[in-house]
């Protein structure tokens, strides 16, 4: 951060550009060679991060009014714009440790609708009228530019993409792609390739599929109301502990299939789960994935149902696709690629010690080139 000389400026405006104001999850070299202790890397290059973008956006506020570091009141205005875009937003204090037993990511949640609902908004009452455009200040006009071209330029590239892969679907006999029922929040506009639903992770399109998805059921369309649609969208912001909660409870995973087991529900009153239509789940989750999803690191554990499935499209048994799952993600294999990415020596070197050659590879060195002739 040396390579910033308004570091300190800019934490005064509100930057959240602190790299040990959090707690750090990433590993490097403890007080000896066997332990190791939390690093400063994770949120320290989110920290950096946030410096550079706002140095960008003060420079070319500069281009408008070279004054622009006395305006204080920009300043803080511009920090936050920044914070939200990095995925940091300042809680009341006391709301943070509450709310993580409750949200996952409980800074990134906030940051993101605040991102979308708040700096959107007070971007295009900006950038609505020449008047407006005109009172506002030097950092004001290029946060508003900053958020919208973000926002445009977001929207026409992923639109764009998608539409192109529902014709080559279309045409070659694939998925058909979900352009028309927003309600479906699960797979609007998302891309499907070879049996997999991607939907790439962004505030903007989140709000999109969220807003889209409520007007569109709230209007009549599709088969959700829009008290599901906000259902599943505050659903698949909870803490992990309470979805595991909610399934023990009810017997059913988050993608409306029946666990291994029967939940309480259906213990007490012996009738089995039903979906939001009212018909029976019949779908059940093998244990083995359920295994996995629950017990693998989280980046890990949404690519582990179609890892497993991929396997069994491939001919493998349960039992063997388990068995390679199991294998993957044993700490001997994956924690010394972890560790070795972050700069600790986790493996040994063996000398290698070559072997005298045979009688047959000796013969053939010695009399190569009257083989060859």
């Amino acid at each position: 951060m040396i390579n910033v000389p308004e570091h300190a400026t800019f934490s005064a405006a509100g930057l959240d550009n602190n790299p040990y104001s959090h707690a750090i999850g990433i590993f490097e070299k403890g007080p000896s060679n066997q332990w190791y202790k939390p690093g400063a890397r994770g949120y320290g290059t989110l920290a950096l991060a946030r410096d550079l973008l706002m140095k960008d956006l003060v420079n070319r506020a500069k281009r408008i009014d070279p004054n622009v570091m006395n305006d204080k009141e920009g300043l803080r205005s511009m920090a936050l714009v920044v914070n939200h875009t990095w995925g940091s937003v300042k809680l009341p204090r006391g709301v943070g440790p509450w709310m993580s037993r409750l949200v996952f990511a409980t800074r990134l949640w906030p940051a993101r609708l605040m991102s979308t609902f708040v700096d959107i908004p007070r971007a295009a009452k900006t950038l609505a009228t020449p008047e407006t455009w005109k009172a506002s200040s030097a950092l004001d006009r290029t946060a508003a530019l900053f958020t919208m071209r973000r926002v445009v330029q977001f929207l026409v590239v992923h639109h764009s993409l998608v539409a192109a892969n529902a014709a080559w679907n279309a045409a070659h006999g694939g998925q058909k792609v979900n352009l028309t029922d927003p309600s479906q929040t699960g797979d609007w506009m998302a891309f499907k390739f070879g049996g997999l639903t991607i939907r790439p992770p962004s505030a903007i399109l989140e709000a999109e599929r969220l807003l889209a998805g409520f007007s569109y059921a709230w209007l009549g369309g599709g088969k959700k109301s829009g008290g599901d649609v906000l259902k599943d969208y505050v659903a698949g912001k909870l803490n992990p502990a309470v979805h595991l909660a909610q399934e023990i409870a009810t017997g059913v995973t988050w993608a409306s299939e029946r666990t291994p087991f029967k939940g309480l529900k259906e213990r007490i009153t012996g009738q089995p789960p039903v979906n939001q239509y009212g018909k029976p789940i019949t779908r059940t989750e093998t244990a083995g994935q359920y295994a996995q999803e629950r017990l693998s690191p989280i980046p890990m554990g949404g690519m582990d149902r179609e890892i497993y499935s991929i396997f069994k499209q491939e001919g493998l048994k349960s039992e063997e696709a388990s068995a390679w799952m199991k294998a993957l993600h044993d700490p001997r294999v994956w924690s010394i690629g972890a560790l070795e990415a972050h700069g600790v020596t986790a493996h040994k070197d063996y000398k290698y010690k070559q072997q005298p050659p045979n009688k047959l590879s000796r013969f053939m060195h010695e009399h190569a080139p009257a083989l060859g002739q």
